[in-house]
Formats: C-alpha cells, sequence, structure tokens
C-alpha cells in the first residue's frame, strides 16, 4: 500500500492546475487577438496589391502617352507641314491673305 501524501502535494496539484488553465486561457485570447489582427493585415495587403496594380496600369498609359507627344514635339520642331496643320486645327492661325469660311449648323 502506497503511503499517504501529505497535504502540500494536494495544494500543488491545485495550484498547478490553476495555471495550467490561466496559461491557457491566455493562450487563447492571444491567438483570438493575432488572428483578428492578422485578418485585418490580409484584408489592407490586397487593397494595397490593387492600388498597387491600378498604379502600375495608369504608369503605363502615362508612359504611351509621353512617348507620343514626344513624337508631336518631334515632328513640331522638324516637320513644317505638321506644324501648319497644327497651328491651323488645334490654334485657329491663318496665312496671311487667306479668307476663312465657317459654315454654323
Amino acid at each position: 500500500m502506497a503511503p499517504p501524501r501529505p497535504q502540500g502535494w494536494r495544494i500543488f496539484r491545485e495550484l498547478t492546475a490553476r495555471l495550467v488553465w490561466r496559461v491557457l486561457a491566455v493562450a487563447l485570447l492571444v491567438a483570438v487577438a493575432q488572428y483578428v489582427v492578422l485578418s485585418d493585415a490580409r484584408k489592407q495587403r490586397g487593397q494595397l496589391a490593387e492600388r498597387v496594380e491600378d498604379m502600375r496600369r495608369q504608369n503605363l498609359d502615362l508612359m504611351a502617352r509621353n512617348a507620343q507627344l514626344k513624337l508631336q514635339i518631334q515632328a513640331i520642331q522638324h516637320d513644317d507641314r505638321y506644324l501648319e496643320q497644327v497651328a491651323r486645327h488645334e490654334l485657329g492661325l491663318v496665312k496671311e491673305g487667306e479668307v476663312v469660311y465657317r459654315f454654323v449648323n
């Protein structure tokens, strides 16, 4: 037959059980908090990824427009016919002695 355990052993077991439950409760709270924080972080990451993709598309569009404008600048600087066309259509200029007829509907 086993010898009886001292009273201190029972107190030790009770304190250990309480400590284990408290540690488990704290661990559960930490896990829930981490899940909430990380789910927000994932949501923000998705939104940021969408913004980055939109900005990349916008950047490509602007680069294409920039290249187009550079070609127009080259044409204006080196092609007299194109320069005249721009002056006539966009600025409404006419040569000296020309008569302009405008038809209003």
